[in-house]
């Protein structure tokens, strides 16, 4: 449907959208919670929320961000976020398991660093 007062399509939100985004943002708001009720000196900005999902506030270093985004020799494939509530992809460990099925002779894949 065009909205003729915006000039363009309505989408509409999808259901799981609905469930999903007030439980990320609960996790957001609780885990500032969590750091705020630490004294000022105690405070990491870094943990977990709900004893389960991982939380990372402190600004983004490129050191963090190649570990989390590409990381080969790293076992998880999901990883903690760089910045925020939640899990990012390791694309290099996905990069290395896809290389090791298309060359499975080669021992030690050779993963751009």
């Amino acid at each position: 449907m065009i909205n003729p007062a915006k000039g363009r399509v309505a989408r509409r939100k999808s259901p799981l959208r609905r469930v999903v985004r007030p439980i990320v943002f609960a996790m957001v708001i609780s885990a500032v919670m969590q750091e705020l009720a630490k004294p000022a000196e105690e405070r990491t900005w870094q943990g977990r929320v709900w004893r389960y999902v991982p939380y990372d506030f402190r600004p983004a270093t490129w050191a963090r961000i190649r570990n989390s985004l590409w990381a080969p020799n790293r076992p998880e494939i999901f990883t903690p976020r760089v910045f925020g509530v939640g899990w990012a992809v390791n694309f290099g460990r996905v990069y290395a398991i896809f290389r090791s099925l298309v060359h499975p002779g080669e021992e030690s894949p050779t993963v751009p660093s």
